[in-house]
């Protein structure tokens, strides 16, 4: 079993869209974005 050392949630903003990532760090530094969400920049979209 890995043992997690950091979580992060990433949002990139811009005109047209905002993509939400999560990620995660193990015991051995091994980095992983384990899930990403693109939603539209727009009333609907939110």
């Amino acid at each position: 079993m890995k043992v997690l050392l950091k979580q992060t949630v990433g949002i990139d903003v811009a005109q047209k869209e905002l993509v939400v990532s999560l990620g995660r760090m193990d015991e051995q530094i091994s980095i992983e974005v384990y899930a990403y969400k693109v939603f539209p920049n727009t009333k609907k979209g939110f």
